[in-house]
């Protein structure tokens, strides 16, 4: 049976690293990557988060795009392209097994 208890998330997430092209952020357990139909519509995700971080970028024809993805429990790195060409290159290098 599943709680009505909402799980206590913490919205927040750090930035290791960024660039032009690329954003690395340190994710928490337990926040989700992205919206989802189980997951009640107010609950914070890192997208979310990302989407509020690069609303400049995002408004002048950026992009946002979740390399890896992490489970809700698991907290690491979350490698994101911002750009559509850093994707396609970062998801080729990621099919390869280049990033480790």
């Amino acid at each position: 049976m599943r709680s009505e208890v909402p799980i206590a998330v913490c919205p927040e997430f750090s930035v290791l690293y960024e660039d032009a092209d690329v954003l690395v952020v340190n994710k928490a357990a337990p926040l989700i990557m992205h919206p989802t139909g189980c997951v009640r519509s107010k609950e914070p995700t890192l997208l979310g988060g990302l989407r509020q971080l690069l609303a400049y970028e995002l408004a002048c024809g950026g992009s946002i795009s979740l390399i890896n993805r992490l489970d809700r429990e698991t907290s690491g790195l979350v490698l994101v392209a911002k750009n559509p060409r850093s994707a396609h290159e970062l998801g080729c290098a990621m099919q390869r097994r280049l990033i480790h």
